[in-house]
């Protein structure tokens, strides 16, 4: 357990050792004493701000400014800039493509990137702090599930689609989904396919208004890639992997009621191995998606 002193409310070892305690004590010495900002630039020099959300580090400055009757001298100023500056250098740093293109398909759902948006490297590189190189292969990831384009001399941008381009892709996933569910429905009774069907299903009918879009999207993709999964299609799989509706999806006016009846029928229709039934269910799920499309106001 970590020590930590009556008169200081870190603990020790986040600080250092007992004489490095002794010389800058967090004890109140009076107005214009530097000891407690010492001990704050020493927290942050050991990642503790860092390690904290912004809210929180705000509350560790007004704290100690409080408490101790900190000035607002230059030189208090110099050292919370200094902190600031260490807190963003010693951040934990996104290091994976994989993890900045998923943070951008997010940001659709979440309102921080909007279609046509330009993808600037340097701002991109700044925001998840990784190399270029990473952005760069991110944006390609991007380009490849065919959520950004890139244009040579004018940079990338994420995708934005006209009504047509919509509705070609709900077309193309309606039949997928619909091959999806029928070969799932002819493999049902295959050891253990009925308990990773219900397995994905089960989320997807707890699922509440308050849970964020990204995440039910991400239930419901993983909804249609089992259904491939369970029918043997590893092609199948893959294609709809890459399909998405991530530009506008979130955006259609369909309850959670629907979606969620929706894909109880597929599941019923699977589980009791009747093929057709199935595909219809699953047809019928994406053109309620199509039908809600006149809500987008989409450019033809």
């Amino acid at each position: 357990m970590m020590r930590r002193s009556p008169a200081c409310p870190w603990p020790i070892s986040l600080i250092g050792s007992r004489s490095t305690y002794r010389s800058h004590t967090c004890r109140n010495t009076g107005a214009g004493s530097l000891g407690p900002l010492v001990i704050l630039l020493l927290l942050a020099n050991r990642g503790y701000l860092a390690r904290t959300p912004p809210p929180r580090q705000a509350r560790v400055l007004a704290l100690h400014h409080q408490r101790y009757g900190l000035p607002k001298t230059g030189q208090y100023r110099r050292i919370v800039e200094r902190i600031r500056r260490t807190t963003i250098m010693t951040a934990p740093k996104i290091s994976s493509s994989d993890t900045v293109a998923r943070d951008i398909v997010r940001g659709l759902y979440e309102g921080r990137f909007v279609p046509g948006q330009r993808l600037v490297e340097p701002d991109l590189v700044a925001r998840y702090g990784v190399s270029r190189s990473t952005v760069r292969e991110a944006i390609k990831k991007l380009t490849a599930q065919g959520i950004a384009e890139s244009h040579l001399n004018r940079g990338a941008r994420i995708r934005q689609l006209g009504r047509v381009d919509a509705m070609n892709i709900l077309l193309i996933i309606q039949q997928l989904v619909g091959l999806a569910a029928r070969q799932a429905a002819e493999r049902i009774h295959e050891p253990g396919n009925r308990e990773q069907l219900t397995e994905v299903l089960e989320p997807l009918m707890r699922a509440s208004p308050a849970l964020d879009k990204f995440e039910f999207a991400r239930l419901r993709n993983r909804f249609h890639r089992t259904l491939a999964r369970l029918g043997g299609n590893a092609e199948l799989e893959s294609i709809l992997a890459n399909m998405n509706v991530h530009m506008f999806g979130h955006r259609l006016e369909i309850s959670l009621e629907q979606r969620r009846e929706s894909y109880r029928k597929i599941s019923v229709a699977v589980l009791s191995g009747n093929g057709a039934v199935a595909e219809t269910e699953a047809r019928a799920y994406v053109r309620r998606s199509i039908d809600a499309l006149d809500t987008l106001h989409l450019e033809d």
